[in-house]
This record gives C-alpha cells, sequence and structure tokens, in this order.
C-alpha cells in the first residue's frame, strides 16, 4: 500500500513537473512571436519645382469629434479628442512669375507677381480619447473624415492668421530684392499686375 502512494505521489511529481516545463514552453514560444510588415513604394511622378517658402509655422491644436443618433446618451453616441500637430509652409510659386526681357529697351517684364498661398501642410494626428456607443462606432470612413476635418481647420487656421501677412511682407521684400538686381543690371522691371 506504501509503494503503491508512493508510485502515485512520484507520478504526480512528474505530471506537476512535465506541465511546468510544458507551461514554461508554451509562454516561451508565445513570446518568440513572429510580426512580418510589408512596404510596396511606387514613385508616380518627379518634378521640378520652383517655389520659394517665405514663413514657416507650428500648430498645436486639440480637435474634438463628436457623432450621435437623435439622442446624446451613451448607448447612441461616438467621441474622438484628437490632437493635431502642423507644420505649414507658406510662400510663393515662382513659376507663375511669367517673365519676358525686351533686350532693346532693357526692360524685364513680369506678367503678375504670385500671391502667398500654402506650399506644403505636414500634419500628424494622435488620438487621446476614443469613446463608441453600443449602437454607434467608429469606422473607416470616419477616422477619414476626421482626418481631413482636422487638415481643413489647421488650413483655415492658416488662412486667418499672421502667417499670410508675414508672406505678404516677405514676398514684398523679395519682389524689392528683385527690382534692385535688375536695376543693378541698368535694367528696369515692369510687373503688370503688382501684389
Amino acid at each position: 500500500m506504501k509503494n503503491i502512494r508512493n508510485l502515485l505521489i512520484i507520478i504526480l511529481l512528474i505530471l506537476i513537473a512535465g506541465g511546468i516545463i510544458g507551461g514554461l514552453s508554451w509562454i516561451k514560444n508565445f513570446e518568440n512571436r513572429h510580426i512580418i510588415q510589408q512596404s510596396d513604394i511606387i514613385l508616380n511622378q518627379v518634378q521640378n519645382v520652383r517655389k520659394l517658402i517665405t514663413v514657416e509655422g507650428y500648430f498645436t491644436e486639440i480637435y474634438t469629434h463628436k457623432d450621435y443618433y437623435k439622442f446624446d446618451i451613451s448607448p447612441l453616441r461616438k467621441k474622438a479628442l484628437v490632437r493635431v500637430k502642423a507644420k505649414a509652409s507658406v510662400g510663393v510659386d515662382l513659376a507663375q512669375l511669367q517673365p519676358w526681357t525686351n533686350a532693346q529697351t532693357k526692360t524685364l517684364h513680369i506678367q503678375r507677381f504670385p500671391q502667398p498661398e500654402i506650399l506644403s501642410l505636414d500634419h500628424r494626428l494622435d488620438y487621446y480619447d476614443i469613446t463608441e456607443g453600443t449602437f454607434n462606432y467608429f469606422s473607416t470612413s470616419d477616422y477619414n473624415a476626421i482626418h481631413q476635418n482636422a487638415r481643413q481647420f489647421i488650413e483655415d487656421k492658416i488662412m486667418d492668421s499672421e502667417m499670410m501677412v508675414q508672406a505678404r511682407n516677405q514676398s514684398n521684400a523679395v519682389l524689392e530684392t528683385i527690382t534692385a538686381l535688375v536695376e543693378g543690371m541698368g535694367w528696369t522691371l515692369e510687373i503688370e499686375d503688382r501684389p
């Protein structure tokens, strides 16, 4: 009877040790997960640009999106709190200058000097609080709409900010520099449509 009891204890200890070793092995294999990422980059077009950045601005805005069906109660509501960080470059597109010269009168003609515009806007969204209701949840199109609305929000802020005024002042300074260079060579500068 004692031998059977000792045998059962030994078998039980072997099963416990085997369970522990098997569990540790399973955990170790679980930690060694494999992640496969793939990226395909396709270059569509390369073009020469003649853009002059005169002002850069950095923005951080908090954007709130709230959507609900008929009643503003938890099961029917979804909302997101998003931080938008953006870097905007404002300047002029010099490709719009359209210059031509008259060598006989030593005149450089520019049809029009371009107005300042947003040349680039790089932005990043950080989602801080996403709350979905039971019957109202975020879809891919909702996230895309939030992204577009946040970008439009930043563009509107840029257009209403001091950046556009500073860009116009810098454009006028560039125009004065061009005028001084042309007149320094003994030519005259004529701009048909001044800013």
